[in-house]
């Protein structure tokens, strides 16, 4: 008998599957091998690492997220936290920067609001959907993904 899994670990499941379908190296977006550090250094603007981009706050903490749809991403929970005052982050102080390599970057969208689990628990329910604007208007405006 099959036991079901919760829904966060569903989610977390899809998650994890999302990213491990973005990190398989792809012929086309590899774009050469950093021989300091042994890394495989990509093109940010590619295919599927055009969707993964870095998370930046008002009070100086950087995570990365995911593009999910159209003006969402997901993040970890603990990166809208502000944890010297103990409280979470206005949606305002959130930025996803895409594209981004060496301080600069293709996208830049700043959040509207985000929606964390109603029992946010760091590591447990450590996720957040947050929902973007435009970085010049309150306009829905769409992720160039590809």
């Amino acid at each position: 008998m099959h036991k079901s899994r919760s829904p966060a670990l569903k989610t977390k499941a899809r998650l994890f599957a999302a990213i491990g379908l973005a990190v398989v190296p792809s012929t086309q977006a590899v774009a050469q091998i950093d021989t300091r550090s042994r890394r495989e250094v990509v093109d940010a603007n590619v295919y599927p690492w055009s969707s993964i981009g870095k998370i930046g706050n008002s009070v100086g903490g950087q995570c990365t997220g995911a593009v999910i749809g159209a003006n969402q991403f997901l993040t970890a929970a603990h990166c809208l936290y502000y944890r010297a005052v103990r409280r979470l982050l206005p949606a305002e102080a959130i930025h996803l920067l895409l594209g981004y390599v060496r301080d600069e970057y293709r996208v830049h969208r700043i959040a509207s609001k985000y929606v964390m689990p109603p029992t946010y628990d760091a590591p447990v329910e450590d996720r957040a959907r947050v929902q973007m604007i435009g970085s010049s208007s309150t306009s829905v405006i769409h992720f160039p993904l590809i």
